[in-house]
């Protein structure tokens, strides 16, 4: 049997749960039946990435966006592309229109470049992944234009409202689409009310929990030793990329209040990210320094959350939390902001506690709660656990995700989507 040929797209710039969601599809692809190329940007934030690629043996292709000089009569061909397209943004009314002129063109000659890329790789099947759907205008059209059979999107996070020429973009982007998977409703309802997509052409496919690495032997104990805490002080982390959405500034801000509570208390960062030295320093500030612990990234973070006693998740913007998610099936109760697809996960005061978003103060108060009452803490940490294991397992995701390959039709989006909503 001749193998499927699978080329997963990312845009991201530093690892996270977008890039570790694709390494758990990559995981259970079948080499004698898949053939499987990864495509994304070069980024210092995605080494980790690229290392957990070359155990895996994949092939990976770098997708630069720095085009090279044009010369002779290309650049002259440039020059009216970018004249006709001033002209026509002008018409618009859009802002800055010479210079939104440039840059589109310069994107143009990128994106036939990678037109060829992915036309020479001959994919059978080509996944993208995104968190927002800006970086991806481009490299989905490419996708239509290599006449790549079977197109597939997977959006991490919620579409926004844009103005009227990058809407216009998305929408001509989203149609180069066969498939689009959401990991929640909260995402797809955001498609369908910004974006008009067709309901049929989305389906909810929820993140999926790895049983066996919840299940890890390394336990609480084991996890204390490795990050070199006591067994008997208090323990809140957060798992993920140190990013502004993430809200890690937001623990930080809480940690006083907390520390005047419980002055043993530890909180453990387990992430790498572009907010990462400004953390540093609001820790600093806000003088728990001496309490904050950075373990920049490991690739070993799940087998570390039974490290915690709570995971906080206090979130931005959440398409659906995988830390929450895991947090979970460790049996480790959750404080998270009330957005996006997280109520879908967690419930509240039964298997954790939802804060309103951007709101220290009651992160801090939510903490403390739980820190205060560990029986009911223990018991919101079982409850997870059984609600994770019970409705996000991994064996429904891979399922439902490679279907999609190997039936790539509305009929087949139209049934992934009909399937049951959670409790």
């Amino acid at each position: 049997m001749q193998k499927l040929r699978i080329g997963y797209y990312l845009s991201a710039a530093s690892m996270g749960g977008m890039e570790r969601h694709v390494l758990a599809l990559i995981d259970h692809l079948a080499p004698e039946e898949f053939d499987v190329i990864v495509f994304c940007p070069a980024s210092e934030g995605l080494a980790p990435f690229f290392t957990e690629l070359q155990r895996r043996n994949a092939r990976l292709h770098i997708t630069g966006r720095q085009d090279l000089p044009p010369s002779g009569r290309e650049h002259g061909y440039r020059q009216i592309w970018i004249k006709a397209l001033g002209w026509l943004l002008r018409r618009l009314s859009v802002e800055e229109s010479e210079e939104a002129a440039a840059l589109i063109a310069s994107q143009l000659g990128w994106m036939a470049s990678l037109r060829g890329r992915l036309a020479r790789a001959k994919l059978d099947v080509i996944h993208f992944h995104a968190g927002r759907l800006v970086p991806l205008y481009w490299p989905l059209i490419a996708g239509r234009l290599a006449r790549i059979p079977t197109r597939i999107l997977t959006l991490h996070n919620a579409a926004r409202r844009r103005a009227l020429l990058f809407a216009s973009l998305e929408k001509l982007a989203l149609r180069s689409t066969g498939s689009i998977i959401v990991p929640s409703e909260y995402v797809k309802d955001s498609l369908l009310s910004y974006r008009r997509v067709p309901p049929e052409k989305v389906a909810v496919i929820p993140h999926g929990l790895d049983l066996p690495e919840c299940d890890a032997p390394r336990g609480r104990a084991g996890a204390r030793r490795e990050l070199k805490l006591p067994l008997e002080i208090p323990v809140v982390g957060i798992a993920g990329r140190l990013v502004y959405t993430k809200g890690a500034d937001l623990l930080i801000r809480a940690a006083p209040r907390v520390r005047t509570r419980f002055p043993a208390v530890r909180f453990v960062l387990i992430g790498e990210g572009a907010e990462k030295n400004a953390l540093r320093r609001l820790a600093e500030a806000e003088s728990v320094s001496d309490a904050v612990v950075f373990t920049g990234y490991r690739s070993d973070a799940r087998q570390l959350l039974p490290a915690f006693d709570i995971l906080a998740a206090p979130s931005r913007d959440e398409g659906l939390s995988l830390s929450v998610l895991e947090a979970m099936g460790c049996g480790i109760p959750a404080v998270a902001s009330r957005l996006g697809g997280i109520p879908s996960l967690l419930i509240d005061g039964v298997t954790g506690l939802l804060i309103p978003p951007d709101d220290f103060a009651a992160l801090a108060d939510a903490l403390i709660r739980l820190l205060a009452e560990p029986q009911r803490a223990d018991a919101m940490g079982r409850a997870a656990r059984e609600r994770a294991r019970t409705h996000f397992l991994q064996e429904t995701m891979l399922a439902r995700t490679f279907a999609l390959y190997r039936a790539p039709s509305r009929s087949s989006v139209k049934s992934q989507a009909a399937g049951e909503k959670l409790p």
